[in-house]
């Protein structure tokens, strides 16, 4: 599945959406947003049979993020993500070559706080409970026929600020730390247009120990 395909919806969304000019929307903590999401995932595969593999492996799927607003200060967040790896080779020169691919799952439940600096500018501080599995699938290699799961779970944390421009364009920068099976500390930028009221496109790109980009469309409630 390429990247392509899981924002289609996406775009032709913003697409049909952008026929009406944006009327002065707000940064708003009740949203429910649908896209894709691209890039490198670092990967770690131990089995007695199998080479152990670490690398950065390109992954490609969809995620659905979810926030909800319980008070002006205070908000409940939920997000999803689920993505699939190309197919890698490890053990190469070895006695025998192991086709893999992987399947990824994210899932957090978090709650946030937000602070008005001004109208167009909030800081945010944002407190998730979050599970990650792989599932490693090399049952195409008959002499392993095995599939490795993996879970981890944990904390993240995440806080930085939400800005809007010219009442159309919506930038954040945050940065964030997760805590699960191991410690990853980075940067989160985002951008977004408002081609309607309560709709909008945004751009996400994650810098950490992965390396990963998003696209999808949100709307306000």
């Amino acid at each position: 599945m390429s990247f392509l395909r899981h924002t289609a919806v996406p775009i032709a969304l913003i697409v049909i959406s952008s026929a009406s000019y944006a009327k002065r929307p707000e940064i708003s903590y009740t949203y429910l947003s649908v896209g894709g999401n691209n890039g490198d995932r670092e990967l770690t595969i131990t089995k007695p049979t199998v080479p152990t593999y670490n690398d950065d492996v390109k992954f490609t799927g969809f995620k659905l993020n979810a926030s909800f607003a319980i008070a002006d200060n205070f908000y409940l967040y939920g997000a999803y993500f689920d993505s699939k790896s190309e197919k890698y080779y490890p053990g190469r020169g070895s006695a025998s070559v192991q086709e893999f691919s992987a399947d990824y799952y994210n899932y957090q439940l978090g709650f946030g706080v937000n602070a008005e600096i001004t109208r167009n500018h909030h800081g945010v501080f944002q407190l998730n409970y979050e599970q990650e599995s792989y599932a490693i699938d090399n049952s195409a290699v008959e002499s392993l026929n095995m599939i490795n799961t993996k879970t981890e779970s944990g904390v993240s944390i995440k806080a930085g600020v939400r800005s809007l421009f010219a009442d159309f364009i919506e930038t954040g920068v945050y940065l964030e730390h997760i805590d699960t099976d191991g410690t990853n500390t980075g940067v989160i930028l985002e951008g977004r247009l408002n081609a309607m009221e309560k709709a909008s496109i945004g751009l996400t790109a994650t810098f950490n120990d992965n390396t990963l980009y998003g696209l999808d469309f949100r709307v306000n409630f």
